[in-house]
């Protein structure tokens, strides 16, 4: 059985944001959705710079982007993930997790229209 870790940050300048996770464990092969729900409607910020990443963390490596502006997956990221979700509530799909996608998922807004990629 493979664990994955969940930590969501988001990060913004317009005041508190609270962010809604669930931790969840999931078996090698199986898929899982992931939840971010946000007090703000970050989803109207996707049709310009703003939106909503995902990242993967790994004890001793820098966090990784996985998908940006909600569904975009980033190159060389595998199919087995995808994003989707709008208005204050976003999902991280992976599709067959296995024990190497273990580690802390986070997800935030890429205010700005900055994003980290190593």
């Amino acid at each position: 059985m493979m664990k994955i870790f969940l930590t969501i940050y988001f990060t913004g300048s317009n005041g508190q944001v609270t962010v809604t996770q669930t931790p969840q464990t999931v078996e090698s092969g199986q898929s899982v959705t992931i939840t971010c729900q946000t007090s703000l409607d970050v989803g109207n910020w996707c049709d310009s710079k703003y939106c909503l990443s995902w990242y993967l963390k790994k004890p001793g490596d820098a966090p990784k982007l996985l998908i940006y502006h909600g569904h975009i997956r980033y190159s060389s990221i595998p199919s087995i993930f995808s994003g989707n979700g709008s208005d204050k509530n976003f999902q991280l799909v992976i599709n067959g997790a296995q024990n190497e996608d273990s580690g802390e998922y986070y997800c935030f807004s890429d205010l700005g229209g900055h994003r980290f990629t190593q």
